[in-house]
């Protein structure tokens, strides 16, 4: 019944495991207390497990069940799939059909929401209709439109017709209106009626019914009396000139009839060209006239002159000319004449500032009497800049022939009988650039006493002028007042010794000793630096920022700027030759013995160096990249990390290193040094003995005198590896000796550049350093200059320097620009190769987060805790301050991620259950069944304990590995689960999160989230690396609403640092501010 069968059943399943244990819960009666509300349509019931669950399964109206719920934690996390309870009460409904006692499939639902018939039936009804309606053709209605312009009321009225084949008036305009809003009939004759069901108006008709509907609309909205725009009175509309402006554009094309004083136009349309406008100027002895035929035919429609009536047509006139136009038109206007009187003091200005005006909307002659009297040259002007007492100075002068006009200066008495015609526009134009940048006036003409105005005028300004005249600088400017940046020049070499770079850099125009000072203006934000001789170096300029990046990152002296020549170490080349190349000068050369080197250390695979015979066979082609540019970096006297992902073999490429060079330097006596941690001591001992058999190896482990023993006689020995604990205690005896080479695995071990580990390893004398770690960071920049300072000592400066140029730098400005600057600085001496990259035949790898929810009990401990932690940290933060209560902050946060795996770790007595143990049980049950290998990681070995027990109780085989499993116990172990021995391997996820391969197993499951999410990518790369030939599924339990979410966050956030550095980053426990901290402890 219900739709419900074995098949169906089993199928929504999330496994068969869950449906076998839901099976069994119906058989055993945990099935409890069914009832069935009508309602909601559902059955709801007690099932019994660990705790009691409320579940239900609802039905649909046909009679079939349509969804499901359940209270326990593992329905949230598996996505609409049954759990264990549902599964039981879907069986128990299968063989109790009469569990309902009053299911009807036929009752209607209570619910509005869901019956609504009467609304559906309504809804239908009306797009039956609409349907039916669009599918009838309407019939076209024309529409003519009239204007009537009455002067002397100084009024505008719009009307119109309307009809079929004859036009009928619009003689109501708001009943008309008011029935197309309402879409009702309006009757105008027996023969006629406006039906809105059988008529539709052509696209541009349509728009202006639309713009009279929106005056109809204001019209009832404010009311007529409130309405001074326009208004509606029997068949008129009356309009403003505004109202007018708008009607005519959406006209457009149409024909229309206009009335104008009594006068009728009929069928006028739009014209969209220059008016035929006759202008006239001529002499008539005491004074001059300019006249315009046909003036009194002018007739302005629009207060703009945009529309013009002329001669019986109607012209919109473009923006640039109407304002010009309507200049004549209120001139001719006002003087009700076709002709205007021009004195004759003032003919030489009129015409040569009105009449070119007149000629941009007209035909402009010049009578005879006038045109014998015109003297017409072209201008030409001139504009010379000078720099006097501080000062920049400018004359201006306008040339016309043999006339110069100073524009500062009243024009002399002129007896000629000539009238000089001025190019008034270009004299114009210039002037109002010379008052746009602020220039004084005195006697002597005009000048700037700002730096700032004279530089802007400078760079800007003088571009705008030289469109209109002639440009002349003074001698006391050498070429140019504004320093082209394409004037910089370069020059990068490399030394014999190939230990440091000389570089000389030079401006034109610029001595030496102004280097630093233009610097020190670039620092304070200046936008140019000026010159003694007055000249202006722009500063805004992508050189300067790129010198200025240079001398920043290179630390370049006052004296050595000073002196032209610049000596810095090699390993900036790379930094200077990217921001060299970006300054985009015209002159940057660099030695061919630079060049060189740039190109082998960022192209090793074009150097073709061959490996080791023995290895060339074995090694893969990104392997051999990475052996390349080890062997090159190395030639170059560099060192450099080697920060490939987890499994592509690093231990191989370095092991391919030393071999090379044995082989090629065999009468080399030096040995090489490889510091480890101590787990993966044996592993390189392993992986030697395996690929460079020829490599004569030494560990040094055991007590201290055995140790001093290894270390005293060393003849023969190609290569010792020991552990950073081991040069720790043993520095003394390392200082003394001289290694080839010095290599540090998992090197994030000297992440704390103030650890005794970090600090003895930098004491360790060798030719060149290298360091291999697939996180270089984890959790600060700092992390990154402690390894760069054991393997290029001064590199990435001090402490303080590096904090200073990067670390502050990258908190204050998101880290944008100084992030792309430290990438220049190590991207040459970093090499990193991700598995999706280069191991194409690398099979997938499914990153899950698996929501679920605290048992009941377990959420009130939860809840019960984090009041109280909250509590006493805001007591000891207002107590001891912030920095002096971090032992009582992690202890707090500690104690929650506990409680979320399971409280009984500490707790007592406490048998409430876990909500992510119960998740687990069931999600192992499928895992298992299926067939899957599993490596199960949890921060706590309190917790691996719990877990082992439940383990032990399912009767399945694992492994378990901790901090205190022995090297040699865990290779075995390793080495056993890869070869099918044993389902799951318990690890503690410090203990085991590097130096394993368990490409064996195929399902990772981090039990509890750690701060950083490198930590975890470690930890599952144990089954995802080289070897793996199945999909690693990794999955990350999360309980929902706890610290657990908030360190889930952190991680996405901690991602994006790291990866814009290096590929993968964040912001660590340690450095979070007193608010982010406390943010954590929020539900």
């Amino acid at each position: 019944m219900f739709g419900l069968t074995e098949k169906s059943i089993r199928s929504n399943a999330f496994s068969a495991a869950v449906y076998k244990r839901g099976l069994e819960y119906y058989k055993s009666g945990k099935v409890k207390d069914i009832y069935y509300n009508e309602n909601t349509r559902s059955f709801a019931a007690t099932v019994s497990g660990s705790e009691d669950y409320t579940t239900c399964v609802h039905i649909g109206f046909g009679g079939t069940w349509i969804d499901a719920e359940c209270t326990c934690p593992a329905y949230d996390s598996w996505m609409g799939y049954s759990c264990k309870h549902i599964v039981a009460l879907q069986l128990h409904l299968m063989d109790n059909p009469h569990a309902k006692k009053s299911f009807d499939t036929k009752m209607p639902l209570k619910s509005g929401t869901r019956n609504g018939q009467d609304a559906a039936h309504t809804l239908l009804e009306i797009f039956r209709n609409f349907d039916s309606q669009k599918m009838k053709k309407k019939k076209r209605l024309k529409l003519e439109c009239h204007i009537d312009v009455d002067c002397n009321a100084n009024e505008i009225t719009f009307w119109m017709k309307i009809g079929e084949k004859k036009l009928y008036v619009v003689r109501d305009m708001a009943s008309f209106l008011s029935s197309v809003a309402s879409q009702k009939q309006a009757e105008f004759t027996r023969g006629f009626t406006y039906d809105p069901s059988e008529h539709e108006f052509e696209d541009q008709d349509s728009r202006i019914i639309d713009f009279l509907m929106q005056i109809y609309s204001d019209e009832q909205l404010l009311g007529k009396k409130n309405w001074k725009d326009a208004y509606l009175s029997g068949k008129h509309v009356s309009l403003s000139k505004h109202r007018l402006k708008s009607l005519l554009e959406l006209i457009d094309s149409k024909t229309f009839n206009i009335t104008y004083k009594d006068s009728l136009y009929p069928n006028i349309h739009i014209l969209r060209e220059d008016i035929p406008l006759d202008f006239t100027l001529m002499s008539s002895g005491k004074y001059f006239e300019l006249l315009l035929k046909n003036a009194s035919s002018l007739r302005p429609l629009t207060e703009d002159c945009s529309y013009v009536l002329f001669e019986g047509n109607l012209y919109n006139i473009p923006a640039d000319k109407s304002q010009i136009l309507s200049a004549v038109s209120n001139v001719f206007g006002s003087e009700n004449a076709d002709s205007i009187r021009i004195e004759n003091s003032i003919v030489d200005e009129f015409v040569s500032l009105v009449s070119p005006a007149l000629g941009s909307i007209g035909n402009v002659i010049f009578h005879e009497s006038l045109s014998e009297k015109m003297e017409k040259n072209d201008l030409l002007a001139e504009l010379y800049i000078d720099s006097i007492g501080g000062r920049l100075t400018a004359d201006l002068k306008y040339k016309y022939g043999s006339h110069v006009i100073d524009p500062l200066k009243p024009p002399a008495e002129d007896t000629a009988t000539k009238i000089l015609v001025r190019d008034m526009h270009t004299e114009n134009s210039i002037m109002n650039i010379i008052e746009e940048f602020s220039f004084k006036v005195s006697k002597d003409g005009y000048y700037l006493d700002n730096d700032n105005s004279a530089y802007e005028f400078l760079t800007y300004g003088v571009l705008q002028i030289q469109k209109h005249a002639q440009v002349y600088y003074s001698s006391s400017f050498r070429s140019n007042p504004v320093i082209d940046p394409e004037s910089f020049s370069a020059e990068l070499s490399l030394s014999s010794g190939q230990d440091y770079l000389s570089f000389e850099f030079s401006i034109e125009g610029l001595e030496n000793e102004d280097l630093p000072l233009v610097l020190e203006a670039l620092s304070e934000k200046r936008t140019f630096y000026k010159l003694k001789n007055g000249s202006f170096l722009p500063l805004e300029t992508n050189a300067l920022q790129q010198l200025s990046q240079i001398a920043k990152y290179t630390q370049l002296t006052k004296d050595q700027m000073e002196s032209g020549v610049m000596n810095i170490p090699s390993y900036r080349a790379f930094f200077m030759d990217e921001q060299l190349k970006n300054m985009d000068i015209r002159n940057y050369n660099k030695s061919k013995s630079l060049n060189d080197m740039i190109f082998k250390i960022k192209n090793p695979e074009c150097e073709s160096i061959d490996p080791p015979a023995s290895l060339a066979s074995i090694l893969r082609d990104y392997q051999k990249t990475g052996f390349e540019w080890l062997k090159t970096l190395s030639g170059c006297g560099f060192g450099g990390i080697l920060a490939d992902d987890m499994g592509l073999g690093k231990t191989l490429q370095v092991l391919s290193l030393l071999l090379s060079e044995k082989e090629s330097s065999p009468g080399t006596k030096r040995p090489s040094l490889i510091v480890a941690p101590t787990s993966l001591l044996y592993n390189w001992i392993s992986e030697a003995e395996n690929f460079t058999p020829n490599l004569n190896v030494r560990i040094i482990d055991g007590n201290k005198a055995q140790r001093e023993i290894q270390l005293d006689n060393l003849e023969g020995i190609d290569l010792l590896i020991t552990s950073y604990s081991m040069v720790r205690n043993d520095i003394e005896s390392y200082t003394d000796m001289d290694f080839k080479y010095c290599i540090l695995d998992e090197a994030q071990h000297i992440k704390n550049p103030a650890s005794k580990t970090a600090r003895a390893v930098k004491l360790i004398k060798s030719k060149n350093r290298f360091a291999l770690t697939g996180t270089p960071i984890e959790n600060s920049l700092l992390e990154l200059w402690s390894i760069f300072d054991f393997i290029m000592p001064g590199f990435l400066y001090s402490v303080s320097g590096f904090k200073e140029k990067f670390e502050k730098p990258m908190d204050s400005d998101s880290g944008g620009t100084t992030i792309e600057v430290l990438k220049k600085h190590i991207s040459p001496f970093m090499i990193r190769r991700l598995k999706n990259d280069v191991l194409t035949e690398l099979p997938e790898k499914i990153e899950n987060k698996l929501s679920l929810d605290l048992s009941k009990e377990q959420k009130k401990v939860y809840m019960a805790y984090l009041s109280k932690i909250k509590n006493e940290i805001g007591s000891e933060i207002s107590e001891n301050g912030f920095g002096r209560s971090q032992m009582k902050i992690l202890a707090g946060l500690t104690r929650l991620r506990q409680i979320c795996c399971d409280p009984s770790v500490f707790l007592d007595g406490y048998s409430g259950g876990s909500g992510k143990l119960e998740v687990l049980d069931e999600l192992l049950d499928e895992l298992i069944e299926g067939g899957h290998r599993i490596l199960l990681f949890s921060q706590f070995t309190s917790m691996l304990g719990r877990i082992e027990e439940m383990i032990v109780q399912k009767g399945v085989d694992y492994f378990y590995l901790d901090g205190s499993t022995k090297s040699q116990d865990r290779l075995k172990m390793a080495s056993a689960f890869n070869s099918g021995e044993k389902s799951i391997f318990l690890i503690s996820l410090k203990a085991g999160g590097t130096g394993l391969n368990l490409t064996g197993a195929d399902t990772v499951i981090h039990f509890d989230p750690w701060w950083n999410p490198a930590v975890e990518n470690q930890a599952s790369d144990r089954a995802y690396r080289m070897g793996q030939k199945n999909v690693v599924h990794v999955i990350k339990l999360i309980a929902k609403g706890t610290i657990e979410e908030k360190i889930y966050g952190l991680q996405q956030k901690k991602r994006e640092m790291i990866d814009s550095v290096i590929k993968p980053g964040e912001t660590m426990l340690s450095k979070m501010s007193e608010s982010e901290i406390m943010e954590l402890f929020e539900i």
